[in-house]
């Protein structure tokens, strides 16, 4: 387990994922937590800024993952998004809320701007800017990873702006790795995973929920593309044993 202090004489303890077999691949699992919570920890606590910024969309797992960092932690916490009335906030955007998390709307529909206005107001407030896809963020999963003590042949996540398939590809760079790009943002990084890009839209859910606790507008998508993937190799007689394929399962609870 990694320990970190936060304000005061708090301590958040962050314990490793779980590995479990299911329907033959080990998903890891850090639905116990989060990754997103686990990445931001470090982040938030490393900080000598008592004040956090971060854009984000009104659905992601990352404002809350934030937000509970933030509180428990001590520190401040403003979200950015694209324009809306109050009447269509997410229920994570109202959690967020009652967490601490400041919100403010920007009037653009673009979410480059959203993020350039939370990254002035962060240099104007001496606060620090949040990126979920960063160096910082690269490196936590990579740690994380690498604590497991397993060596796959082949690694499934599901991805936006790529930071954990990225964390992923420097844990176990002897592995192949695929990643279901369910949002493709301009600015993703994939790394040099085979990337499978989505057909259906992020708001609509699988049809049939995997055999896992995931989201089924996300994790959900790679999980089939994954089995889908598995049935052509055993089609093909070359089915890999459940040690080989780790599917990572990053949701909370």
């Amino acid at each position: 387990m990694d320990s970190f202090i936060g304000g005061g004489s708090m301590t958040i303890t962050l314990p490793k994922p779980n590995l479990r077999v299911v329907e033959g691949v080990t998903v890891v699992e850090d639905s116990e937590i989060g990754s997103k919570f686990r990445i931001a920890v470090p982040m938030v606590e490393g900080s000598l800024c008592r004040n956090f910024f971060f854009a984000t969309s009104a659905r992601g797992a990352s404002q809350l993952a934030l937000a509970q960092a933030c509180i428990q932690l001590d520190r401040r916490l403003t979200l950015y998004y694209t324009d809306m009335p109050e009447t269509a906030f997410t229920p994570a955007m109202r959690e967020a809320q009652e967490l601490g998390a400041r919100i403010v709307i920007v009037p653009s529909d673009d979410f480059s701007i959203v993020s350039a206005v939370a990254q002035k107001n962060a240099e104007e407030h001496s606060g620090k800017y949040i990126s979920f896809d960063g160096e910082d963020a690269v490196q936590v999963i990579a740690q994380t990873a690498q604590s497991l003590e397993i060596t796959p042949d082949y690694v499934w996540t599901a991805s936006a702006l790529g930071g954990i398939t990225r964390g992923l590809q420097r844990a176990w760079d002897q592995a192949r790795h695929y990643t279901v790009s369910v949002v493709a943002p301009p600015r993703a990084d994939y790394g040099k995973a085979t990337v499978i890009y989505e057909e259906t839209p992020y708001v609509e859910p699988v049809k049939r929920q995997p055999p896992i606790s995931c989201n089924p507008n996300f994790e959900g998508k790679a999980w089939w593309q994954m089995q889908a993937w598995l049935d052509a190799q055993k089609a093909a007689g070359q089915a890999p044993q459940p040690h080989q394929v780790i599917f990572w399962n990053p949701a909370a609870k």
